[in-house]
């Protein structure tokens, strides 16, 4: 048994000095997260703590006191996180892979760069989370709370956002191919430029979209199935005031008006006969 200190993330003061059944050589990753369960057993106060990079794997910490607590790097793969008060916490690149994090609640936590693949975020508040660049795929946010959430880059691809609240999030949801392309459209932060997500695929503009799949679809059920979402998430843009008027355009433009005369027919003269 040796004795590892939890400190305060701003202060550096010990929290809780725990117990742990560890060599003293190993690795501090390993230590973390001995000790973060040993508080957790003993009903200690893990908010605030300084806990980067530890190694919480398929760890317990269901309706734990996480709030403000630094976990950025930790691994969390497989993590039991349901309930848990995360409230201003920083995962900024943890591992969540598979992690459990319904109901949690991740008000103003930054998730910059964290792997969520196939993580359970069903119900979870994540109202002004920062999810930038964070990985969402294949992950169930259903009945989450996403409103002013940032999710610049971030890849949902596959993810289940039904039901989801996207108030005010920088995230509209075009609708999906039937070939399982999911099209969302994401504003960049300065709250100019936007990025039009399809599949794998990403464009800057709603031209380069039309051209694409104008070029590479024509003619075909998906690339109509393209050319209506596009439009669709053109709209929108418009709806939200992310795009002027002017900008918009339909992706088929209306056939312009025949100019040509139309002829008369020609009148056949008869001569009058003499009285």
């Amino acid at each position: 048994m040796i004795k590892f200190d939890i400190k305060h993330r701003m202060t550096g003061e010990v929290k809780f000095t725990a117990e742990i059944d560890c060599d003293e050589s190993a690795d501090i990753s390993i230590k973390l997260g001995l000790a973060v369960m040993w508080g957790i057993k003993n009903g200690l106060d893990l908010s605030w703590a300084n806990l980067v990079r530890a190694n919480l794997s398929w760890a317990n910490l269901s309706w734990a006191n996480l709030e403000g607590a630094n976990l950025s790097w930790a691994n969390l793969v497989r993590a039991n996180l349901e309930g848990a008060n995360l409230v201003r916490a920083n995962l900024e690149g943890a591992n969540l892979v598979r992690a459990n994090l319904s109901w949690a609640n991740l008000v103003r936590a930054n998730l910059e760069g964290a792997n969520l693949s196939w993580a359970n975020l069903e119900g979870a508040n994540l109202v002004r989370a920062n999810l930038s660049w964070a990985n969402l795929s294949w992950a169930n946010l259903s009945w989450a709370n996403l409103s002013w959430a940032n999710l610049e880059g971030a890849n949902l691809s596959w993810a289940n956002l039904v039901r989801a609240n996207l108030e005010g999030a920088n995230l509209i949801v075009g609708g999906q191919r039937s070939d399982g392309y999911r099209f969302l459209l994401i504003r960049d932060n300065d709250g100019v430029g936007f990025t039009l997500r399809a599949g794998c695929r990403s464009f800057r503009s709603f031209d380069d979209a039309r051209t694409h799949w104008a070029t590479t679809r024509k003619g075909t059920m998906l690339g109509d199935e393209s050319a209506a979402l596009v439009d669709h998430l053109e709209r929108m843009a418009l709806a939200v005031k992310w795009i002027e008027p002017a900008v918009v355009a339909t992706s088929r433009p209306r056939a312009k008006a025949s100019r040509a005369k139309v002829k008369k027919p020609a009148v056949r003269k008869t001569k009058k006969r003499a009285a």
